[in-house]
């Protein structure tokens, strides 16, 4: 059975197994909310503006689920954007100014409160991921054998430049004064401006495939693998890493991380002193780069493959986001759990913003807000619940703790 909103744009329906409510969009027959149940539902309804939906359960409760997104605990700040079709990964840039769609006609960028920058005037190919500079507006992109630099509020190509080798990888310095790239045998140190090498480029013994360039704008950690990682048809795990020194060439230190794993993205902290690789396995491996050595056992991140892995920029936090459509924030340096929450839509990246929160952004246009804090999910659940924890409930969650007062009166 299903039901239409008032003014017909929006259809209802509720799946038995599993337990699910589904709002659909009436005109393009897409999925605009999907809502997980515990009890048996009969069918939904819909309020007169259409803004949320009504579920009545076998429990004799009556649910009311928010449909904006504006009302909820990670809320929708950005809804269904016009954005044309990309190729690439939904790129987040640095404190939640801007977000990057590459695609093989250009990048098209945009702003959390709405508003898209105009398409490139020349549209490029685009052939890979980009990587943000740190003030966040400007967005460098691999375009077969050279980079373009674009300004994220305007969408111009600031700088193009062409490079030896078919780009594979590149990673603003912490400073933006930089950019190192690597092609399918070399990394090389670029200067960001000028798009001129600085320096030879380095062989490092292996494909680079991945990579990410520490603060003192010549040490780079690297993602590196066998020849037949470049392959088109089959592509091998890149399981080995590197730490260069691409200004002198040396390598530093060199590890791997086994044949079954792979390393799927990397972040240097902000400090320079410590590395953090996510693994095919959903893994996060943390490396101390004075050392070589792991900081502690990996972390049991993601069930599946992580999509994105940022530190944050006092280094004392990681964030992750995966295809178990969870994002999850981590202290860096231990792997200790902080927060965690269902993404609202299954493929979300995640970054952080300028404040505590992190920005959530997604393939469709939606771009939301998470408040890590956990004052903010205690005052959000008290709000919810609209009252205190029993002292059963109390004891369910944390047996013999002296009982206390968690929602203010």
């Amino acid at each position: 059975m299903v039901t239409f909103s008032a003014d017909g744009r929006l259809v209802g329906s509720v799946a038995q197994e599993p337990q699910e409510a589904f709002v659909w969009s009436a005109a393009t027959g897409n999925v605009r909310s999907r809502i997980s149940l515990v009890d048996l539902v009969e069918p939904v309804r819909f309020s007169p503006d259409g803004s949320t939906l009504y579920t009545a359960g076998s429990d004799l409760m009556l649910r009311s689920w928010d449909l904006t997104g504006r009302r909820q605990f990670v809320p929708r700040v950005t809804d269904h954007a016009s954005i044309p079709e990309f190729d690439f990964r939904t790129l987040p840039g640095p404190s939640g100014r801007f977000v990057a769609y590459p695609s093989s006609s250009g990048v098209r960028f945009l702003d959390p409160r709405g508003r898209a920058a105009p398409e490139p005037e020349e549209p490029f190919a685009v052939t890979g991921n980009g990587t943000w500079a740190p003030d966040g507006v400007r967005f460098a992109s691999p375009s077969g054998d050279g980079v373009m630099v674009s300004d994220a509020r305007t969408g111009e190509v600031l700088r193009n430049a062409q490079l030896a080798g078919t780009i594979a990888a590149l990673d603003f310095s912490t400073d933006g004064s930089t950019l190192a790239v690597t092609d399918s045998r070399t990394a090389l140190l670029v200067d960001a401006d000028t798009l001129q090498p600085l320096g030879a480029p380095v062989n490092i013994g292996g494909v680079p495939c991945r990579v990410a360039l520490g603060p003192d704008n010549r040490t780079a950690v690297l993602a590196t693998g066998l020849q037949e990682s470049t392959w088109p048809f089959w592509r091998a795990q890149c399981s080995g890493w590197a730490l260069v020194d691409l200004r002198s060439g040396a390598v530093l230190h060199r590890g791997t991380v086994g044949p079954e794993r792979g390393i799927e993205a990397i972040d240097v902290s902000p400090s320079g002193d410590a590395a953090a690789l996510a693994l095919a396995t959903g893994e996060v491996l943390e490396l101390d780069l004075r050392t070589g050595n792991p900081l502690h056992p990996p972390i049991d991140a993601h069930e599946g493959f992580i999509f994105s892995l940022r530190y944050a920029p006092e280094g004392g936090r990681l964030v992750t986001s995966g295809v178990d459509a969870s994002a999850a924030v981590w202290e860096a340096g231990t792997g200790r759990l902080r927060a965690r929450v269902v993404t609202p839509t299954l493929f979300s990246l995640a970054e952080f913003s300028s404040d505590p929160s992190v920005l959530l952004a997604d393939p469709s246009g939606n771009v939301y807000r998470w408040n890590t804090s956990l004052e903010y999910a205690i005052d959000f659940a008290c709000r919810l619940a609209g009252r205190d924890l029993t002292r059963r409930e109390w004891a369910d969650q944390f047996g013999d703790r002296p009982f206390r007062t968690t929602c203010p009166a």
